[in-house]
């Protein structure tokens, strides 16, 4: 490969990163702007204090009810999950062992042979 050409890799792998920092930085000011746009939202809408302090005790509620059902269907998936990779991996063990044992055999039968050539 010609230095050009890992120069102008170098340049085009800088620009993909820099537009991935770019892409980062974008996606974390429109979400800092979803929120404090809806924080505002709630705190000048036309309700009571009362009212909203309730509003917002609920939906902070709901989103606690949320996040912790996302958390418990996380641990089943990643316990799944390690359960099949520990299946996988014994599986796998003992296939290695089968092999190794028909290495021998084959070996042990192959010396049997050699010594009965040898014997004629």
């Amino acid at each position: 490969m010609s230095l050009l050409k890992k120069i102008e890799m170098k340049r085009k792998k800088q620009r993909r990163v820099q537009k991935r920092k770019k892409a980062a930085v974008a996606t974390a000011v429109a979400a800092a702007g979803a929120l404090v746009g809806g924080a505002a939202g709630i705190l000048f809408a036309p309700k009571s204090g009362k009212e909203t302090r309730e509003e917002l005790k609920e939906k902070s509620k709901t989103a606690k009810e949320k996040l912790d059902e996302g958390v418990k269907n996380t641990k089943e998936k990643v316990s799944e999950s390690k359960t099949k990779i520990k299946e996988y991996l014994e599986k796998r063990k003992k296939t290695e062992e089968v092999k190794e044992d028909a290495e021998e055999v084959e070996t042990v039968e192959t010396v049997q042979e050699t010594e009965e050539n040898i014997e004629e």
